[in-house]
């Protein structure tokens, strides 16, 4: 239904700029229909169990723990997932 609403806002749009009156009234009336429509839609929320998230929470940390640290020179291969090996300013300095 938001697609919907969202092409018929663009149409609305794209209507009143060129003056094209019958789309403006078929994106008006089409827009109203989908708002009246989405208000009997009566399941709103989506409630996720606290013991799914702290699954997941675990995994990611454990996924975290196992991942191989990486220089600045290959952050740029297929090698990289995201975690770099901590590099401090003041020691690249003495390093170069």
């Amino acid at each position: 239904m938001d697609i919907v609403l969202c092409v018929a806002r663009f149409l609305l749009g794209l209507a009143l700029v060129f003056y094209i009156w019958w789309l403006a009234i078929l994106s008006i009336a089409s827009i109203l229909i989908v708002f009246v429509a989405r208000t009997f839609n009566l399941s709103t929320t989506h409630t996720i169990p606290a013991a799914e998230i702290a699954a997941e929470h675990r995994a990611w940390l454990a996924r975290v723990r196992n991942a191989v640290p990486i220089s600045r020179l290959e952050e740029t291969h297929s090698e990289n997932r995201g975690l770099a090996i901590l590099e401090r300013p003041d020691l690249m300095a003495v390093a170069q």
